[in-house]
C-alpha cells in the first residue's frame, strides 16, 4: 500500500507521460521529520488507467551535494559580485579565472588574461629582491599581503591593496593561488591630501615658533647695534667695545641661520629617503623646533634618552609625528593652573629589537570616550578654530603605514620627583 502510494502521489506528478524517471525533488524524512533532497532514477510501468504500478531504479539521498551546491552557487555570486578583484592561477601561475571587479579595474578581459602570468600587471616599479621575498613569504606561510602599486592595460598605474594565499589539496600540497586586492588609489589620494594639510598646517605653527624662537636674538642685535650707534655719535665708544657688540651680533645672527636651517630642513627634505638614523638627534631636533613655544607656556620636558638608539627610516617623518604630539601635549598643558606644574616626560629605551618611545603629560588624561577616536581623522575636542584634528591622525598614520611601527595611547598614573601625577602616555614602537 505504501509503495502504491509512493507511485501516485510522489512519483506520477514528477513526470510526463514517460516511462523514464530521472528526478530531483525533495521528501520528507517520517523518523527526523527532516526534508531531504533525492535523487530518483529507473524505469515505471503504467496499466491501461494511466496509473504507475511497477518502479524499476534507485533512490539515492543528495541533500549533502545540495548542500555543498548551495555552497558553490553563494561562492560564486561572491565571487562575481565582490568589489574586490579576485585572480585565480594554477601551480604554474597561470591565471586560470577572474571576476568582474578584476576586468573592471584592470581593463583585461577574461579573454585577454586567461593563461597570462600575474606579472602582466608589473607596474617596474619595483626590484626583483621585492617579489623574491613576496614568493618566499607565500612558500614559507601560505600567503602574503601588502600594499603594492600595479599597472592597467592602458599603462595608468593604481594602487592597490593585494593579499595572495596558496590554495592546497587535500595531502596539504599547493594546488595554486587566490590573489585578492581592492583598488585603493583614491583612498591614497585622500591621504596624500591630508598629509599635506599636516604639512601645512605644521607650517603655521612653525612660524609661529620661529616668531618666538627669534623675538629675543633680534632684540639682542637691536640693543648692541644702537647702542654702538649713540656710542659713535657721542665719541664714546672704544675699539674693545666695539668689537665686543659685533661679537654679540654675529652670535645672535648664527643663532638665526640655524633656526632657519632647522626649519628649511624639516620642510624641504625628501620624505621617501630611508636610511639609519640617530633617534636621541632627532628628539633633539624637536626640542628645537618647539622649544620656545613650550617655555612661554612654563612647560618643563624632561628626558630619559639612550644616545646610541638608531632606527632604519626618514627622520624628518619621525619628527613630524613627534612635533604632532608635542603640539597636543602643549594644547591641554597650557590650559592647566599656573600655580601647577606642567610636565612633559620623553622616554626612549630598545627592547628586543624594538624602539620604543614614551611621551606623558600630567595634564590629567583623555576622557575615556575619546581615547578610542583621538587617531581618527578631523576629530578633536578642540574649537574649530583652534584645530583641524588632523595632527595626532597624522602621527598615527606616519608610525603605523611609513615607519611600520605601532602607537597608542593610554591614561597613566605615575611619580615624579616624589610625587604622583596623572595623564596621558603616547607609547611608539619601532
Amino acid at each position: 500500500m505504501k509503495y502504491l502510494v509512493y507511485l501516485k502521489i510522489i512519483i506520477k506528478p514528477l513526470i510526463k507521460d514517460k516511462e523514464d524517471f530521472d528526478k530531483e525533488y525533495r521528501v520528507r524524512d517520517f523518523k527526523t521529520n527532516m526534508i531531504k533532497w533525492v535523487h530518483g532514477l529507473g524505469v515505471i510501468k503504467f496499466d491501461k488507467n494511466d496509473n504507475p504500478y511497477r518502479l524499476f531504479g534507485t533512490i539515492q539521498d543528495i541533500t549533502q551535494r545540495k548542500v555543498i551546491e548551495k555552497q558553490m552557487k553563494q561562492a560564486l555570486t561572491v565571487f562575481e559580485n565582490t568589489h574586490d578583484s579576485i585572480m585565480i592561477t594554477n601551480l604554474n601561475n597561470e591565471i586560470i579565472n577572474v571576476n568582474k571587479s578584476f576586468i573592471n579595474t584592470t581593463g583585461y578581459s577574461l579573454k585577454e588574461i586567461v593563461g597570462k602570468k600575474p606579472s602582466i600587471l608589473k607596474s617596474f616599479l619595483y626590484e626583483d629582491e621585492f617579489f623574491k621575498q613576496m614568493w618566499e613569504s607565500i612558500e614559507i606561510k601560505g600567503f602574503w599581503q601588502g600594499e603594492i602599486t600595479n599597472k592597467r592595460k592602458n599603462g595608468e598605474l593604481f594602487e592597490s591593496y593585494l593579499a595572495i594565499n596558496a590554495v592546497k589539496d587535500s595531502n596539504g600540497n599547493i594546488d595554486g593561488y587566490i590573489g585578492i586586492f581592492s583598488d585603493i588609489s583614491i583612498m591614497k589620494h585622500q591621504e596624500k591630501m591630508i598629509f599635506q594639510q599636516s604639512r601645512t598646517s605644521a607650517i603655521g605653527e612653525m612660524i609661529g615658533n620661529i616668531a618666538h624662537q627669534w623675538r629675543q636674538p633680534l632684540s639682542v642685535i637691536s640693543t648692541a647695534a644702537t647702542g654702538m650707534q649713540l656710542q659713535l655719535d657721542m665719541d664714546s665708544i672704544s675699539k674693545v667695545e666695539i668689537i665686543t657688540s659685533l661679537g654679540k651680533i654675529n652670535e645672535q645672527a648664527q643663532y638665526l641661520s640655524k633656526t632657519i636651517e632647522d626649519f628649511r630642513g624639516f620642510f624641504i627634505e625628501d620624505l621617501s629617503i630611508v636610511k639609519e638614523f640617530n633617534v636621541a638627534k632627532a628628539i633633539e631636533k624637536v626640542e628645537n623646533l618647539t622649544r620656545d613655544a613650550f617655555k612661554i607656556n612654563f612647560v618643563e620636558l624632561y628626558h630619559d634618552v639612550d644616545e646610541e638608539i638608531f632606527i632604519l627610516g626618514n627622520k624628518n617623518l619621525l619628527i613630524q609625528a613627534l612635533i604632532n604630539i608635542y603640539n597636543n601635549a602643549l594644547d591641554v598643558l597650557k590650559n592647566k593652573n599656573t600655580d601647577e606644574r606642567r610636565l612633559l616626560l620623553i622616554k626612549v629605551k630598545k627592547e628586543n629589537s624594538k624602539v620604543h618611545i614614551s611621551i606623558k603629560d600630567n595634564a590629567e588624561g583623555i576622557k575615556e570616550e575619546f581615547i578610542e577616536k583621538i587617531f581618527d581623522p578631523y576629530f578633536t575636542t578642540k574649537h574649530q578654530s583652534q584645530g583641524t584634528g588632523i595632527g595626532l591622525y597624522m602621527a598615527h598614520q606616519i608610525i603605523t603605514k611609513q615607519l611600520k611601527g605601532t602607537i597608542k595611547a593610554s591614561n597613566v598614573g605615575y611619580k615624579y620627583d616624589n610625587r604622583d601625577y596623572f595623564g596621558a602616555e603616547f607609547t611608539i614602537s619601532i
